[in-house]
């Protein structure tokens, strides 16, 4: 019973009982809420089933589904008269694939126009729908350093909260083609 001979017992043990790719988004698309799970299927129809050991996931969304809720006041008091129909309705499919975790369209979403229309609103809803877990800080200016790409590990939607005109024009920024195109990148 000596510390070798249980890392070598332990050593063994993962290497029968390990699973490759469980997170690979690939694999399966699921979005993870609090009391569920919404399972995509191939005909692109959603079901909304319990918690089972067959779903692996890392980016729980701390809401509640209700499959009767609707979102009225959310759409007529904020996200209708700040934006155009198609734009709301863009808003709302990007929220979905923060949600979902993967960025399929490789686009990232800027909202831009004046003060006090509800931007940073809507920007703390989505946060707070994927799951401030899940959430972390974009910094243009440090992309290119050294330890910045691993802060993103594990996060489904990055923000740049307030950011100055020059945002994307900052030495670093060339690094967020990648980051959207899902290209793989190396962390330290």
């Amino acid at each position: 019973r000596s510390n070798s001979v249980l890392s070598n017992i332990v050593g063994q043990l993962k290497g029968i009982s390990e699973k490759k790719d469980v997170f690979n988004r690939n694999r399966r698309k699921i979005v993870h809420l609090a009391n569920g799970v919404i399972v995509f299927t191939a005909d692109d129809k959603a079901d909304f089933v319990d918690f089972s050991p067959e779903f692996y996931s890392r980016n729980q969304s701390p809401i509640l589904f209700d499959g009767k809720a609707e979102c009225t006041r959310f759409l007529n008091d904020l996200l209708y008269p700040a934006t155009s129909t198609d734009d709301a309705i863009l808003i709302q499919k990007y929220t979905g694939l923060c949600l979902l975790g993967d960025n399929l369209i490789q686009r990232l979403l800027i909202l831009d126009g004046m003060a006090g229309r509800g931007k940073t609103t809507l920007s703390l809803i989505i946060q707070k729908l994927v799951g401030l877990n899940n959430v972390t800080g974009l910094r243009t200016t440090h992309l290119d350093e050294r330890f910045e790409l691993y802060r993103y590990l594990k996060k489904t939607l990055l923000i740049g909260a307030d950011v100055p005109g020059t945002f994307l024009s900052k030495k670093g920024a060339y690094v967020l083609k990648a980051l959207v195109g899902g290209d793989i990148l190396d962390s330290e």
